[in-house]
């Protein structure tokens, strides 16, 4: 009779015990879609963002070898400034994915080569 009870409460410990599983199992799917849905929040505006970055960073490396006079190369640089300026909402929404990323201790995103630099510093 003893090994009857031992199994009734074993299958009852059981029972109490998928719930909970479940539970946990339903809470890191949910966890693991937002990260997914951060990585791609954030792969989205960094393509972008990371495009035209370099784009203006190759503007500037090749002003030394561009012909022109130094006032021409002073101007094109203040155009440049402005126009990063106008930029300036994309890189701070793109600041704000990566934060968010961060946050949910997302290390890696295949949706992306572009990362953030993080100063620890702040």
């Amino acid at each position: 009779m003893r090994g009857a009870q031992e199994l009734t409460q074993k299958w009852r410990e059981v029972r109490e015990l998928v719930p909970k599983r479940d539970a946990i199992l339903q809470a890191e799917m949910v966890r693991q879609q937002n990260n997914e849905r951060l990585r791609e929040q954030f792969a989205a505006k960094a393509n972008s963002v990371g495009q035209w970055l370099e784009a203006r960073i190759d503007q500037v490396a090749s002003l030394g070898l561009q012909k022109g006079t130094l006032e021409d190369h002073i101007k094109l640089l203040h155009s440049l400034e402005d126009e990063v300026a106008g930029y300036r909402p994309n890189l701070d929404e793109l600041e704000k994915y990566n934060q968010e990323v961060q946050e949910a201790l997302v290390f890696d995103n295949p949706h992306t080569p572009y990362t953030m630099e993080v100063s620890c510093l702040d």
